[in-house]
């Protein structure tokens, strides 16, 4: 800045623009400044390398049809000149005294031999066009000499080096120059791949040559400042920090633009002394220069033109052309400047001459051109971002622009289409849930359930679905049905979405959880089971997996052969219907009422008995027919009746069950005294007799694992620990107080053989109250009036018939509506999506994305009332050990797959992710993209496929004109 005010005005006051208001169309001017100016500023640069105006028309001509190159080349030669034999004193002299009056003197000498060896280095900077090199033109050329001394007769370099060639194309810089040497840069911006000021094709060539110049001065600098110095056991220091760079990223405001100054659009810098006194001497001839720096002639007149565009001038904060030209004399005064005091300090150089010294300081000074327009046209693009994160007050993050997704929504769709959160409770009607699932996120507030495009598909006889438990058994079950599509995006750099499947059942409640992939119209596939019951909390995680959008998938099959692209295609298909993700929950206690055959509702205060069932299906996988209720013919029952007979059952199995276990106890023991007699444990030694009515004095410090002597009941402790070790099946676990081997050793003794251990006593049971046989009906008799409790359950069968009758008709109305739907057959979903995505998503960011379980589970769960809540995870083994189960309960339910599972709810989740290449804040400031816009294209063209209806539809009256008209205009 403090340069700037010396050159321009005391008037005048340049401003950087964020501190200046101005509009976005100043920002594409202030890039075509820079690129302009630093242009020029190039040309000024390269009249140092001998690029004058006529050479510079020479390789304008070149250009107009062929690339034009800048090389740089080094050859270095190292030649054996001659050795001499050479020797130095070594240490100090020696003086030795032989007597009182005389004294011997000495030193050390040491002999060597030194090798002298001749190293030059010759380089040649030059351009041609094309691949011409032997028509190039030398710019500047000079061999430099000098003597290496050395110990060794081994050369201390190659014979011959050669160093490059280096090239730099000067293509884009020369095709900015036109014929007549004006200097313009323009950017177009109705070019569709024009984004920003900073991201449009024509910055990004302007950028991208200056990067690689700024490269190739790299590596000529390394060659002069490092290579040779070492040689030459020099040190070179060179800077052009007191050159001025004309390419300056400022507005003023209120600019009077002189139009006397603007007149004249002739830039004529001639009446500016030669940057160049000592500028390295080249023709066309190359002739060489010698190494004090003859100065080379500036007569030849150097002018050419800036020209900026027409709404340059019209601006009022935009730099004139004026100021430009007084920049760029500022420039070349500097560049004279500095290089007649480089010239002086390095004339005597022998490899690093003022000649190599003025390449250097050109090479730095274009490094600081480079430099300067790459942080010109950074700071345009870094000004947009701070005003965007100033405007709107935080830097945002994906999180934040879902959580607006979410409002964006509820304001565009209509109440009927709005997308719905994924948590359902699991119940029957008018009843309390038995439990919840959900699809949840992690987000800034912890986990949310996620948003969710949703359409309900009416039961019927044909969405009867199936699913196989193994190779023999398929059950079918009926219930609602839902279609779920998730629009999910993703920025470039964000990790994916973290989804979990979260089932929570209540206390004394139960239902089964199935997850897989719908793989026909009617059939589900599941991959996972598990009952959930009793307070457990499952949280499985979800993997999200994209695929390629089918635009991708078109161009890379494009050129491949019939049998690549067929096998590409097959496995493809595959993918698309791996989308579809299911999620399938069974009630326990309606299948129940419906398998033992026992009116609605009659499980829903029968907990002990519900428990019961339960506990026979899976752990004993008791047959069905076993404790079902079993109607006489021609007798009529009623609710309290049939349930009491499925009590009765059940006792009896329980009864059975634990005279089972007691046998297996007592045929255990027998088998134990049988080993042990005939192992000769026992003794016909009266030490070995035991008195069992006397009480025995022992030290339980010694049996037990205690530190007192103490009186032991062997008669009454000994049957009351055995009994209780039958009923809980572990007798250690029962004493713990004890030491169990001790223990083990009191049993094992021979006066435990005369014990008669009670045997358990068995359940409890109520007996069920006699049911009076029912006297068959006579017409002309009437039948007695019954109780109104009695009346009330003879009632029921009646009004459960005319319940079924309405749900049949309702049953049959549903299937009516439902035979329409083109979503009846799941499997065509993806297939329709993925041909909507092909035709309407324009930018070919919509991926259908495949969902799948985790492996690692974890299930919080809660014993019983009493006991703490736990905690577990279920690795692949548990979990295949949880599926087991819950099969064996569905295998129970549905007799073998031979009756329908009615109270079934059925969710089909397809989910797509918009994938944006740029993270959030570089999509709207580098893209020039409303994301907002292109989420909400995504969420219409998924929308209107799942709910069968067309865009217009879905939308608010107050939204649709703002959308029509925008991006998504191609969908109406």
């Amino acid at each position: 800045t403090k340069q700037i005010k010396m050159i321009l005005d005391n008037t005048r006051h340049p401003v950087l623009p964020n501190d200046i208001a101005h509009t976005y169309l100043d920002k594409y001017l202030l890039a075509e400044f820079l690129s302009t100016s630093a242009t020029a500023a190039l040309i000024n640069a390269f009249e140092l390398l001998n690029i004058d105006i006529k050479t510079l028309q020479q390789l304008k001509t070149w250009s107009q049809n062929r690339s034009v190159t800048l090389r740089f080349s080094c050859e270095e030669k190292t030649n054996f000149l001659h050795k001499k034999e050479k020797s130095r004193q070594v240490g100090t002299g020696i003086e030795v005294t032989t007597g009182i009056w005389s004294r011997i003197t000495g030193k050390t000498i040491t002999k060597y031999t030194e090798y002298s060896w001749k190293f030059s280095s010759c380089y040649e900077i030059s351009a041609f066009c094309g691949n011409q090199i032997d028509d190039r033109v030398v710019l500047s050329t000079r061999e430099g000499t000098t003597t290496i001394v050395t110990n060794s007769e081994d050369s201390p370099f190659p014979e011959v080096s050669l160093i490059g060639p280096h090239d730099i194309n000067l293509t884009w810089f020369l095709q900015h120059v036109d014929d007549d040497l004006n200097v313009c840069f323009t950017i177009d911006r109705d070019d569709p791949s024009c984004y920003t000021p900073r991201r449009n094709i024509e910055v990004n060539e302007a950028y991208e040559f200056m990067q690689k110049l700024y490269r190739w001065c790299s590596t000529i600098q390394s060659h002069f400042l490092h290579h040779l110095p070492k040689i030459d056991e020099l040190r070179i220091e060179i800077s052009d920090s007191e050159i001025f760079v004309p390419v300056i990223p400022f507005f003023e405001e209120t600019v009077e633009k002189n139009s006397e100054k603007n007149n004249s659009d002739l830039l004529d810098i001639s009446d500016v002394p030669s940057a160049s006194p000592n500028a390295p001497n080249a023709s066309p001839n190359a002739s060489k220069g010698s190494d004090d720096g003859t100065k080379l002639s500036s007569d030849e007149k150097s002018s050419f033109r800036i020209i900026f565009s027409k709404e340059n001038e019209e601006s009022k904060v935009t730099l004139p052309e004026s100021d430009v030209k007084d920049f760029l004399a500022e420039q070349k005064k500097t560049l004279r400047s500095v290089s007649n005091t480089i010239g002086k300090a390095f004339s005597a150089g022998k490899l690093v001459s003022s000649t190599e010294a003025i390449i250097i300081l050109v090479l730095k000074h274009l490094q600081s051109i480079c430099q300067r327009y790459g942080d010109g046209v950074d700071f345009i693009e870094n000004l947009l971002r701070q005003q965007l994160i100033t405007a709107i007050g935080k830097e945002l993050s994906p999180k934040d622009f879902d959580e607006y997704m979410r409002y964006h929504f509820r304001k565009i769709f209509k109440e009927k289409f709005l997308p719905q959160l994924f948590c359902y409770a699991i119940r029957r009607p008018d009843h309390y849930p038995e439990g919840v699932i959900s699809i949840e996120s992690t987000t800034d507030n912890g986990d949310e359930s996620i948003y969710s495009i949703v359409k309900k598909i009416e039961e019927s006889e044909s969405s009867l679905m199936r699913f196989p438990i193994n190779a023999a058994t398929k059950i079918t079950f009926g219930g609602d049905r839902y279609v779920h599509a998730w629009v999910n995006h993703q920025f470039s750099g964000s990790p994916p979405a973290e989804l979990k499947l979260v089932a929570r059942a209540r206390q004394f409640s139960s239902f089964i959880l199935m997850i897989g992939n719908v793989v026909a119209a009617n059939e589900f596939q599941p991959r996972e089971a598990i009952i959930i019951q009793n307070k457990d909390d499952l949280l499985i995680p979800l993997i999200s997996e994209v695929i390629p959008t089918p635009k991708a998938f078109k161009k890379s099959v494009e050129s491949l052969s019939e049998e690549q692209r067929n096998f590409a295609k097959a496995f493809r298909s595959m993918q698309l219907e791996s989308t579809l993700f299911g999620i399938c929950v069974v009630q326990i206690k309606p299948q129940l009422e419906k398998l033992l055959r026992i009116p609605d509702d009659s499980l829903t205060k029968e907990i002990r008995l519900t428990q019961d069932l339960m506990q026979l299906f899976i752990d004993y996988q008791i047959p069905s027919d076993l404790i079902s209720f079993e109607p006489e013919p021609g007798v009529e029952y009623t609710a309290a009746q049939r349930i009491q007979k499925v009590k009765d059952h059940v006792a009896e199995m329980r009864q059975m069950l634990d005279q089972a276990k007691q046998q297996e106890i007592d045929d255990a023991q027998q088998k134990q005294k049988f080993d042990q007699l005939e192992a000769g444990f026992y003794s016909d030694s009266d030490e070995s007799e035991c008195d069992i009515e006397e009480k025995a004095t022992f030290s339980w410090g010694d049996a037990c694992g205690g530190g007192a002597n103490e009186i032991c009941d062997l008669q009454s402790f000994i049957p009351e620990v055995a009994q209780e070790c039958r009923m809980e099946e572990d007798f250690c676990n029962m004493v713990p107080q004890m030491d169990c081997d001790s223990l083990d050793m009191c049993m094992e003794s021979s006066f435990a053989d005369d014990i008669a251990f009670d045997a358990p006593s068995a359940p409890i049971i109520p007996e069920p109250e006699p049911i009076p046989e029912p006297a068959p009906k006579q017409e002309s008799e009437p039948e007695p009036e019954a109780p109104e409790a009695e009346a009330k359950d003879e009632a029921k069968p009646v009004e459960d018939e005319e319940v079924g009758a309405a749900k049949k008709e309702k049953k049959e109305a549903n299937m009516e509506r439902a035979s329409g739907s083109g979503l009846s057959d799941f499997t065509k979903l993806p297939g329709i999506l993925n041909k909507k995505f092909d035709e309407l998503d324009s930018d070919g960011a919509l991926h259908a994305t495949i969902l799948k379980s985790g492996e690692l589970w974890c299930r919080k769960f809660q014993k019983g009332l009493l006991a703490s809540p736990g905690e577990e995870n279920l690795l692949a083994e548990n979990q295949e050990g949880e599926r087991n189960k819950a099969f064996d309960l569905l295998d129970a339910l549905s007799r073998s797959g031979a009756l329908v599972i009615d109270a079934a709810s059925f969710h089909v989740v397809v989910a797509a992710t918009h994938c944006f290449d740029q993270t959030l804040i570089n999509t709207v400031v580098q893209g020039n993209v409303n994301p907002i816009e292109r989420v909400e294209r995504s969420a219409l063209i998924i929308s209107s496929t799942v709910h069968e209806e067309k865009p217009s539809e879905l939308l608010k009256d107050e939204h649709l004109a703002r959308i029509m008209n925008g991006p998504s205009s191609h969908l109406f």
